[in-house]
């Protein structure tokens, strides 16, 4: 079966790559340094595969990935940060994916993966403007999102049904928030967010084996579990300053 692999190893000004591909995929770019940008799209994919790296004193950063159809896999990793962006959205099958961005400045990852035995990371390191998503809409999931030193950090996961599983940690605080919300089957979730400042995070479950955790220490926090019954077992943990906490059996 054919294969496709492309590498750019580059270090110049303005950094563009994109890239379409098919059939028995697997692409790889990777650019050293300063107005990067990169693309891959494999229009309508098969069996897939998909790299972009853009490593080192990286800048302008931005990274996106599109696959389609089939057994997918797909990476980014961005390194030494400026303004950071990167997407990932696969579509039907095997999906996997993974967002790494490391020394941050204006973060944003977005993970969409669509039906089956999905998978997902973001982790996002030395903050900044962070943000992070992960919808995956059904069958095997797992997701995990962990941004590390934080400032407007906000984090979703969002995984609408099948055999569960979710992490938000945000680390060392400021604006945080999180949302955590799985529409039945096997869940589990966890919610930690450290550094404190105007947190509040929502797990949301649904029903099935549910479990669920909240921890924030410090500051202006809220939190609130909803499971809609089956196997339940709660928690919240809030050390100090504004807090509430709802649980809604």
């Amino acid at each position: 079966m054919k294969k496709f692999s492309f590498l750019a190893t580059v270090s110049v000004l303005v950094l563009t790559s994109s890239i379409s591909a098919f059939a028995g995929n697997t692409v790889y770019i990777k650019q050293v340094g300063y107005s990067n940008a990169a693309t891959i799209n494999q229009i309508l994919a098969t069996d897939s595969d998909a790299t972009i790296k853009q490593l080192l004193a990286s800048k302008q950063n931005n990274a996106n990935i599109t696959q389609s159809g089939s057994d997918h896999k797909a990476t980014i990793t961005q390194r030494r940060g400026r303004r950071n962006n990167a997407e990932i959205t696969q579509s039907g099958s095997t999906q996997e994916a993974t967002i790494i961005q490391n020394l941050g400045r204006w973060n944003n990852a977005e993970i969409t993966q669509s039906d089956s035995l999905n998978k997902a990371t973001i982790t996002q390191r030395r903050g900044r403007r962070n943000n992070a998503e992960i919808i995956q809409s059904g069958s095997s999931n797992m997701a995990a999102i962990i941004q590390n030193r934080g400032w407007r950090n906000d984090a979703i996961v969002d995984q609408s049904g099948s055999l569960n599983e979710a992490t938000i940690t945000q680390r060392r605080g400021r604006r945080n928030s999180a949302y955590v919300n799985q529409s039945g089957n096997d869940n589990e979730a966890a919610i930690t967010q450290t550094g404190g400042w105007q947190n509040s995070a929502v797990v949301n479950q649904s029903g099935s084996n549910n479990e669920a955790a909240i921890t924030q220490t410090g500051s202006k926090n809220i939190a609130s579990i909803t499971q809609n019954a089956n196997g339940n077992a709660y928690s919240i943990v809030q050390n100090g300053y504004g807090n509430e906490a709802y649980i809604n059996p």
